[in-house]
């Protein structure tokens, strides 16, 4: 199965409605030649309701000869309380990032994935600047 699209949440970029499959060429032990052809299947965006939703403040990338592994993390800021909140945030040793999620992406799609990251922080950015001026 090949994807040729990566798509994006942001109403901007438009979402098909089919994911197309490449023709291949398979050749038989009997030297017979089948080929098969593309084909649209429809693809139905489905969100459950139980997934959970998480802030991430943080992430970790790392890479194999096959894969991208994309950890992200939340770290909540320490609760000082007090007038010696500057004295307290120095005895901290260190402060927990807990992964609240991680996602492998296999390594000939992260590019896309990358893109597609980019064209929506420049878009983000671009409203941001928008709202700034007005």
């Amino acid at each position: 199965m090949v994807f040729d699209r990566l798509y994006s949440v942001d109403s901007l970029l438009a979402i098909p409605n089919d994911l197309r499959l490449d023709t291949i060429q398979v050749r038989m032990a009997d030297e017979k030649e089948i080929e098969i052809r593309q084909v649209e299947v429809p693809i139905e965006w489905y969100v459950p309701e139980s997934l959970v939703s998480r802030y991430a403040t943080n992430m970790i990338v790392q890479h194999s000869e096959h894969e991208f592994i994309l950890s992200f993390f939340e770290t909540p800021p320490p609760l000082i309380l007090g007038e010696s909140r500057s004295e307290d945030l120095k005895k901290l040793k260190s402060i927990r990032a807990t992964c609240v999620a991680q996602i492998i992406v296999a390594r000939d799609r992260m590019p896309r994935f990358v893109d597609v990251m980019q064209e929506n922080v420049k878009k983000a950015r671009a409203k941001t600047e928008e709202s700034e001026t007005t």
